[in-house]
């Protein structure tokens, strides 16, 4: 998890795993197992950009999208919820 933790802002990684407190690598890896295959096969669909915010609609080939929110952090986009 720490490998995939710059990906996201503070509020974002809140919003996506929460306070997972102390964990063994086993447990990292099935989280992330997990998580990959829950996305499997999704995409970007659309998106907005604008004043260092960007608004991505991602989602399997069929079904139901969502919103994935980013922002600039650094000088690179992170998800923040």
């Amino acid at each position: 998890l720490k490998q995939v933790r710059p990906y996201f802002s503070k509020a974002g990684w809140n919003k996506a795993y929460g306070d997972l407190g102390p964990m063994s690598a086993q447990d990292e890896a099935e989280i992330l197992k997990t998580t990959s295959e829950d996305f499997k096969g999704w995409a970007v669909k659309s998106e907005k950009i604008k004043d260092g915010k960007a608004t991505l609609v991602v989602g399997p080939p069929k079904g139901e999208t969502t919103d994935v929110f980013m922002i600039q952090e650094g000088g690179s986009w992170v998800i923040d919820g």
